[in-house]
């Protein structure tokens, strides 16, 4: 985290890093590209399937692990979303190969406008979900198990910065939230991976029909270039209002 640079508009607060070499982390990354062909999920007027990858897919995970009561284990898979049933039965799934209880779980999604459809409207209309759907399921569970079992003795930095790069859509100049926090995990000799948390901001993308889609990744490639690791993440927040009135 401190050796992340940065311009002179943007502030970068002070690394915070752990001493307890006891605690152990384990990262792990499974693709999730489905085959093309499949419908996209984002935009409602979009026609037509994935005809390309721009990028892969995956779910990235990390396990995190004081030897106690107070384990837990992040997954974050490149979709826009999924319905909660679904996340419940992925974070079960997770809860029974790890044992560590399901409230300790979390499965996110980086909010990719083009990735490909989970089947949350065919579930909330009672059909069954496309078939590309429970691999996907499948891959973001084995992240997380894969995670857990790499665990190896860890040491912690926790910094936060903020990016102005984004307006409030629904109320001209009301607040926006800039915050960008980053968790970065290292290990003997290496960085294990930086998990980044930031309000609203899509990752990764299959290409579709839609022409002039910019999209594509960068943040995730940008952290790839900046040193080698196992496994970076991105969790993306709600795009909920900081205002009083209006629509939350």
């Amino acid at each position: 985290v401190t050796r992340i640079t940065t311009s002179s508009s943007t502030w970068l607060g002070p690394a915070t890093r752990s001493r307890n070499l006891a605690r152990l982390a384990g990262a792990a990354r499974v693709d999730l590209t489905p085959e093309l062909g499949v419908a996209l999920m984002g935009y409602g007027a979009r026609v037509g399937t994935a005809q390309s990858v721009a990028d892969r897919l995956h779910a990235r995970a990390i396990a995190l692990d004081d030897g106690g009561t107070n384990s837990l284990i992040a997954v974050s898979a490149d979709l826009c979303l999924m319905a909660p049933e679904q996340a419940l039965s992925v974070r079960e799934r997770i809860a029974a190969a790890t044992g560590v209880g399901i409230p300790r779980i979390l499965v996110a999604c980086t909010h990719t406008h083009s990735g490909p459809d989970t089947g949350l409207a065919d579930l909330l209309a009672g059909r069954p979900v496309p078939p590309h759907v429970p691999s996907i399921l499948e891959g973001i569970a084995a992240a997380a198990v894969q995670a857990w079992r790499a665990r190896e003795p860890a040491t912690f930095a926790w910094t936060r910065t903020r990016a102005r790069i984004g307006r409030n859509r629904r109320v001209e100049d009301a607040p926006i939230d800039e915050s960008v926090e980053v968790l970065r995990v290292e290990v003997p000799e290496r960085v294990l991976g930086d998990v980044v948390f930031v309000l609203h901001e899509p990752a990764q993308r299959l290409a579709s029909l839609r022409p002039g889609e910019v999209e594509r990744g960068e943040m995730a490639r940008m952290l790839a270039q900046h040193r080698a690791a196992k496994c970076d993440g991105i969790l993306a927040g709600s795009c909920g209002e900081l205002v009083d009135e209006g629509l939350g």
